[in-house]
């Protein structure tokens, strides 16, 4: 419990450091607060964690819950390499989240979040089954975290950009976006 309780302090003070969770707008952090602590309660409880990791045994099971929600638990794996991959997840997601949410506003991001949720869900399912026909460790390879929806995210952004446009990699290379 007082593992728990210090990982929850360390990511609220990073959180609390950063200037850029002040300007998140509040779905966005609301997202990502939920993220963060199912992630801490899911290591405490892992009940908790099957009922939210998306999985084809899972979803044989009925655990539909898992369907829209997967991205509420990354799993922690080792304490610290686990908490630095968390609090970066954090930091890539109000990184490129708050600008789909100030676009469209809170009701409709939040009907983004899940509906694309759902639909990586299904994706992944579909993809995991035809895996599992080769190699069955795939039945129970769970799809969670933050980055599925980080990553389309990130694409949606790029998709928008101008062609042309580009990004300096440590002042020396220019890469395109």
């Amino acid at each position: 419990s007082s593992s728990a309780s210090c990982c929850f302090a360390l990511l609220r003070d990073a959180m609390l450091q950063l200037a850029i969770w002040d300007s998140a707008p509040r779905g966005t952090r609301l997202a990502i607060l939920g993220h963060g602590i199912c992630t801490i309660a899911a290591s405490l409880l892992p009940s908790f964690a099957d009922s939210l990791r998306l999985s084809v045994v899972g979803a044989a099971h009925g655990r539909v819950l898992a369907l829209p929600c997967f991205w509420l638990v990354s799993p922690l794996g080792n304490a610290p390499f686990g908490i630095l991959l968390l609090i970066f997840s954090i930091w890539a997601a109000l990184s490129y989240l708050p600008r789909i949410e100030q676009e469209h506003g809170t009701f409709i991001f939040t009907l983004w979040l899940f509906l694309n949720s759902t639909l990586i869900g299904l994706a992944y399912l579909a993809v995991a089954l035809g895996l599992s026909t080769l190699l069955p460790v795939w039945y129970h390879e769970p799809c969670s975290g933050l980055w599925p929806i980080i990553i389309l995210a990130m694409s949606s952004r790029s998709l928008l950009e101008p062609a042309e446009a580009s990004v300096q990699m440590l002042g020396v290379v220019k890469l395109p976006l």
